[in-house]
């Protein structure tokens, strides 16, 4: 059997034998969320220091961004318009949604959050990905966990 036909290091031979569900998921671009907890107002694109790991008090404003961007060699392109979705618990509690902002043209997504409850809130983003991108998903700097008191 001939291995003739590579494209950018994948066998065309090696993906369209398996599956064409594998085929379409070889083919979708990478892409990258970075994600952290700031002080309100937001910091105008990362210039402000993360707060993860602090003490807040019950009832205290945090600003969430995630920065999410394809990265293809030394190529880095924002991913502009599409939704990020933001999870939040408390101790151990379940993990809630609470927001779906959409990615900025700079490839910023943010939303800011009450904290409602004492006990440490861990944060989390995640793009779930679409037809020309992979999915992904980081907690914040520390697990993104606040004190609350």
């Amino acid at each position: 059997m001939s291995h003739e036909g590579i494209a950018s290091g994948i066998l065309f031979e090696d993906v369209f034998a398996t599956s064409p569900e594998k085929a379409i998921a070889a083919a979708k671009k990478p892409s990258t969320i970075m994600f952290d907890i700031f002080e309100p107002p937001l910091p105008i694109r990362g210039i402000k220091s993360p707060i993860s790991g602090a003490t807040k008090f019950v009832g205290a404003t945090i600003a969430l961004s995630a920065n999410l961007y394809s990265k293809v060699d030394t190529t880095v392109t924002p991913l502009t318009g599409k939704v990020v979705n933001i999870y939040h618990k408390v101790d151990t509690g379940p993990y809630e949604k609470i927001g779906s902002p959409t990615v900025d043209s700079y490839g910023y997504a943010e939303i800011t959050h009450v904290l409602a409850a004492k006990g440490t809130h861990t944060y989390y983003a995640e793009f779930p990905g679409d037809s020309e991108y992979e999915g992904c998903a980081q907690k914040a700097r520390n697990f993104a966990q606040l004190r609350a008191r």
